[in-house]
């Protein structure tokens, strides 16, 4: 059963009328396991205890104090459940003021224990009501408060600590970001770079003189071959001519010797 069920349940089970102070009738079986139990939760055995209690509490499951005793002892034992449901007991047969400011003060304390801090001061709140003269209900809630109020700062530091490494891991973040743009810009602009060089030296290659071969040179240079070989004949002819002069006077001056 849910826990807050459960503390309903045992509110709904309160009188709705508060008797006046009794001095309540015990039968000596049930002194005897309330005595054997509370020894028993002194020597640390809790659930040695909470199995006496228990076994009286079936017989005699109207007695307030043991139902009391036996929700103290399995709280103690880790049985929250159970014990919460003895609590709701407890209240429905707790004779008078004070025994059912107890039950709400030991609800409070288990509550307490489990963490429960809004749960266990509301119960607190309630004990203090029907005995408004009881210091241990005043100091344990003064106690609670103080708990509540330092859990409250802890959670509040906490909160801001998370908030300021978020903001720490943002700004990382966007600086990382920002160097990575200028990185790419660069890495961009030197590529920008080479890629305009590249171009600027095929352009100067382009604007450099080549070599021409249109067709009105290769025509030129067959007429300067003709020229040119008309030249060498023209040549040829006359060392042809000169040469046979010469073989004459040779001829003539031999001639004359004889």
């Amino acid at each position: 059963m849910d826990r807050t069920l459960l503390i309903l349940t045992a509110l709904l089970f309160a009188a709705t009328a508060i008797a006046e102070e009794k001095s309540p009738r015990v039968p000596l079986s049930t002194a005897r396991a309330n005595a054997e139990g509370n020894k028993k939760l002194e020597e640390g055995l809790y659930e040695d205890a909470a199995a006496l209690f228990r076994g009286e509490a079936l017989r005699m499951p109207e007695n307030g104090i043991l139902q009391r005793n036996l929700a103290g002892a399995l709280a103690r034992a880790g049985l929250g459940e159970e014990a919460l449901a003895s609590y709701g007991q407890a209240l429905r047969f707790a004779e008078g003021r004070k025994e059912q400011a107890k039950v709400y003060y030991d609800l409070a304390n288990t509550l307490t224990l489990g963490g429960e801090f809004e749960a266990a001061l509301d119960q607190y709140t309630r004990a203090l009501m029907l005995t408004p003269e009881d210091m241990d209900i005043k100091h344990n809630m003064e106690f609670l408060q103080r708990m509540m109020q330092e859990q409250e700062q802890q959670q509040e530091q906490q909160e801001q600590s998370e908030n300021s490494d978020e903001n720490q891991e943002q700004k990382e973040n966007e600086n990382q970001n920002e160097n990575s743009d200028q990185n790419q810009n660069q890495q961009q602009d030197q590529e920008q770079q080479q890629q305009d060089q590249s171009q600027q030296g095929e352009q100067e290659e382009q604007e450099q003189p080549q070599p021409q071969s249109s067709e009105e040179e290769q025509t030129m240079s067959e007429e300067d071959a003709q020229r040119l070989l008309d030249a060498m004949m023209e040549e040829e002819r006359e060392f042809q001519e000169m040469r046979a002069r010469q073989e004459i006077e040779e001829k003539d001056n031999v001639e004359k010797d004889w």
